[in-house]
């Protein structure tokens, strides 16, 4: 059960990133999220605190796809 939490957090938290940049931006709600809100659930310990998952998966979004311009963008 603490997987599938971990996975709802990270898809939470990318999807409110990516909506709130895509209010901002003015543009449409692109699904790159979802690959950072998969790969790092994966990679993280079972026992992670929510919250750490969180910070994490907003650097991903936010500095790994947004500050780039967006999905495919990035270098």
């Amino acid at each position: 059960m603490e997987s599938i939490a971990l996975v709802v957090v990270s898809y939470g938290v990318g999807l409110a990133i990516e909506f709130l940049f895509a209010v901002i931006k003015g543009h449409e709600v692109e699904e790159g999220y979802l690959v950072t809100g998969m790969l790092v659930p994966l990679i993280v310990p079972v026992d992670l605190p929510l919250w750490m998952l969180a910070v994490a998966v907003a650097f991903g979004v936010v500095i790994g796809k947004e500050v780039f311009g967006g999905t495919g963008m990035n270098i």
